[in-house]
């Protein structure tokens, strides 16, 4: 694995951890009437599973 390859690897991780963090944040500022039409949180711990890969 080339130094490129390693730095693209965390360049793509780094992009899809802020988007989902965009993502939860965009949701989680839907009213709650709307939020539960689409069903979030449906039972998933975000702020756990941010915390878990930092």
């Amino acid at each position: 694995m080339s130094i490129y390859t390693a730095f693209a690897r965390f360049v793509a991780t780094q992009r899809a951890r802020r988007l989902r963090i965009r993502t939860a944040m965009r949701i989680a500022d839907l009213p709650h009437g709307m939020q539960k039409d689409i069903g979030w949180p449906d039972g998933f711990d975000f702020d756990r599973e941010f915390r878990a890969r930092s």
